[in-house]
């Protein structure tokens, strides 16, 4: 017997179509946005260190608050009134220094997020740049140390 397949199928006979699809946050920051905690050390011109843009550091921010240090911090920033504010000591957080491949991964792509949030354009571009030329280095993962050391020094200044 000769089995042909049908030449057309009707839309309400897919079983597996877009419209139908459900979305799914991918990170606890997808669905909860960036945390303030976050926002709050950018404001104060604070570097952000990666490991705590992590999708693990991330969901101790937004699930246990009530454990998390904070740090009082008078800012001053190009000569305004230098204010006080609370900010989270990023110190609770392991060194950014010993992210694996996939946090870096990670943090990045929450960091891109923020940018895109609360930079300007022209910061945006300059650390997707910035980001694109590390992880499409021909050798990434055998010069992971050098890159990630690279990459810390660049973010932090």
């Amino acid at each position: 017997p000769v089995v042909t397949a049908p030449t057309s199928i009707k839309s309400s006979m897919l079983l597996f179509d877009v419209n139908n699809k459900c979305t799914s946050s991918t990170s606890i920051s997808d669905t909860y946005g960036m945390h303030t905690y976050i926002i709050e050390l950018a404001k104060c011109h604070q570097h952000i260190p990666l490991s705590i843009l992590t999708t693990k550091a991330t969901s101790c921010l937004f699930l246990e608050p009530s454990s998390l240090k904070f740090l009082m911090h008078y800012t001053s920033h190009r000569n305004s009134v230098p204010m006080k504010c609370h900010i989270l000591d990023v110190s609770q957080f392991p060194s950014e220094t010993f992210i694996s491949i996939g946090e870096w991964h990670e943090a990045w792509a929450h960091f891109l997020k923020l940018l895109a949030d609360y930079a300007s354009p022209e910061v945006l571009a300059w650390w997707t740049k910035h980001h694109n030329k590390l992880h499409q280095h021909p050798d990434f993962e055998g010069h992971w140390s050098a890159i990630l050391a690279f990459d810390i020094e660049q973010c932090a200044s």
